[in-house]
């Protein structure tokens, strides 16, 4: 399989997905403060870990010089991004969380579940065009 070299890496900090990953940290990040003492080290810990793995992830992808990583690297972070939404099922479960905070926090996650599926469709028809220089 051939790799595909972009013509330049794009620039991460002006992608809108990458944007409100960063906004969704410091909303996950208000939400644990609620969570009780046990949680601190457990599911707290997780839930930081796996919101800021989004926007990490993203920059990492779109930093990149070949679609494939980049590409790669946004698939890893949906899966970060439904890895929080289970989390958030959990804490609603738990009663950490109420609905309300519940159905906002899971419809940004949706958001940018929706805008990563749509920047990796754009990656996927880059890649499959292959108009890009080769590199084997």
């Amino acid at each position: 399989m051939e790799t595909l070299k972009k013509p330049y890496p794009s620039n991460f900090k002006k992608t809108q997905v990458y944007l409100k990953a960063v906004h969704y940290v410091q909303d996950i990040y208000d939400i644990v403060e609620q969570f009780p003492a046990i949680e601190k080290y457990a599911m707290a810990d997780q839930l930081r870990r796996a919101v800021c793995s989004i926007s990490s992830n993203i920059a990492e992808g779109r930093q990149s010089m070949y679609y494939q990583k980049d590409y790669h690297q946004l698939d890893i972070a949906l899966a970060s991004t439904a890895e929080v939404i289970s989390f958030l099922d959990i804490a609603l479960l738990l009663n950490y969380i109420s609905e309300t905070q519940f159905k906002r926090l899971h419809n940004k996650a949706d958001e940018i579940i929706k805008m990563l599926i749509g920047l990796m469709r754009y990656i996927d028809r880059q890649i499959k065009e292959g108009k890009q220089e080769s590199v084997v």
